[in-house]
């Protein structure tokens, strides 16, 4: 039996943008809720110029432009944080893009023909059109003299790129902090997923919550209210988890009485069919057993930080740095593997920035408040990728060093 409680997080202290306080039923026993680490972009800075002294690149060879590209990189980040939004996504895009130089020059996977990027490696089509369906892809197979930043910076962060085109909305869905923005349907993209430890007390397999799954799963025939669902939704919720690598073949948690019961008592059981059930943020939310078993030996259990069951939860997400969150990804663009957040917003922020850059009227447009109905989204995101990008560069950089 295992006690639970709920805990309020205030979703703009998570990047949720408009404020709402999201309710989360979080483990209790005894102990407290497991706490990853909220880097801002004041700490993410600061350890970066730290790195700064002591590069972690392979060959002395690549310090200076490690070096370079990052304050480059700072400076137009900082720029972009005093920037209206007419021009700010041109300083974003190309803060990363420096950043990106760094990545490279840091990555022990890239050889020394390899690292100095050339060119972009994207394009962008339909700037004419309507901001959400502009489409990026990247360039296709690398030429032997050139070494084009998206796919090289996807190299060294294990990612794959983009190879079919994919629309600004559809990568929307990959950033967490726009979650509280988007309609959240099985009709809409694939959106991040959150994980959470389930935290049963004497289990050495690991349980985790799922969350963030569509709302509209619950006007599936055969929703019971507290008894769950049946045969049909469970079958769509399956088929739903094929689509993030990292959540399938894995064997579901039934959770009696169910957590959205209100009951403090739960008892736990595995097998191979969902639990679905309603989450408080009002989307769906499953619990699943992970697949890998791992040994209490070796592992210090006065550490929550070294419980086996965070080595398996790692394993299955990322662990998003500003906003302190797991999060499951989606394979988009027919890869077999989710894009790295750093190349989800790479893509993101160079089809914004060439919409301001060549179409500066229909960008002005597109972030007018009166008119548009994304220009929140579009002010949301690129605030967000202010705190949310050198985060993201600080978690690669130091995984180098």
């Amino acid at each position: 039996m295992c006690k639970y409680r709920t805990l309020q997080i205030n979703a703009r202290q998570k990047g949720f943008g408009m404020g709402v306080s999201i309710s989360r039923w979080y483990p209790f026993d005894g102990g407290q809720p497991e706490n990853l680490e909220v880097v801002t972009k004041r700490d993410a800075w600061i350890e970066l110029r730290a790195l700064r002294a002591n590069p972690p690149c392979p060959t002395s060879a690549r310090t200076d432009s490690f070096r370079s590209a990052l304050e480059q990189s700072e400076q137009l980040f900082r720029a972009a944080e005093g920037a209206g939004y007419e021009s700010k996504p041109l300083l974003l895009f190309y803060g990363l893009s420096q950043a990106g130089r760094a990545i490279t020059a840091a990555s022990q996977k890239l050889s020394n023909n390899e690292w100095a990027l050339s060119g972009h490696g994207i394009r962008a089509t339909g700037l004419g059109g309507p901001v959400e369906n502009i489409a990026v892809s990247d360039h296709g197979s690398m030429a032997p003299d050139r070494n084009p930043s998206l796919l090289r910076v996807a190299q060294a962060l294990d990612s794959p790129s983009i190879p079919a085109k994919v629309t600004m909305q559809q990568l929307w869905y990959l950033i967490p902090e726009l979650r509280g923005q988007l309609q959240i349907s099985r009709l809409a993209p694939y959106p991040a997923l959150f994980i959470e430890d389930a935290n049963f007390t004497g289990k050495t397999s690991t349980t985790a919550l799922v969350w963030g799954l569509p709302h509209d799963f619950t006007h599936t025939k055969g929703w019971a209210g507290h008894r769950g669902y049946g045969a049909e939704a469970e079958r769509e919720v399956i088929e739903y988890l094929s689509h993030y690598p990292s959540l399938k073949c894995h064997r579901f948690a039934a959770i009696e009485p169910p957590l959205s019961s209100g009951r403090e008592s739960h008892s736990i059981s595995w097998g191979d069919k969902p639990r679905i059930e309603k989450a408080h943020d009002g989307g769906v939310q499953i619990a699943m057993e992970l697949e890998e078993r791992l040994p209490v030996e070796g592992f210090g259990f006065n550490h929550p930080s070294e419980f086996p069951r965070n080595v398996a939860l790692r394993k299955i997400s990322f662990t998003y740095p500003s906003l302190g969150m797991r999060v499951a990804f989606p394979a988009i663009t027919g890869n077999i593997k989710p894009l790295h957040p750093i190349i989800a917003w790479w893509a993101i922020l160079y089809g914004l920035s060439m919409l301001a850059r060549y179409e500066p009227s229909a960008w002005n447009k597109a972030i007018n408040i009166n008119e548009s109905r994304h220009a929140v989204i579009l002010e949301i995101l690129l605030d967000e990728a202010i705190s949310a990008c050198p985060s993201l560069i600080r978690q690669s950089l130091c995984a180098s060093a």
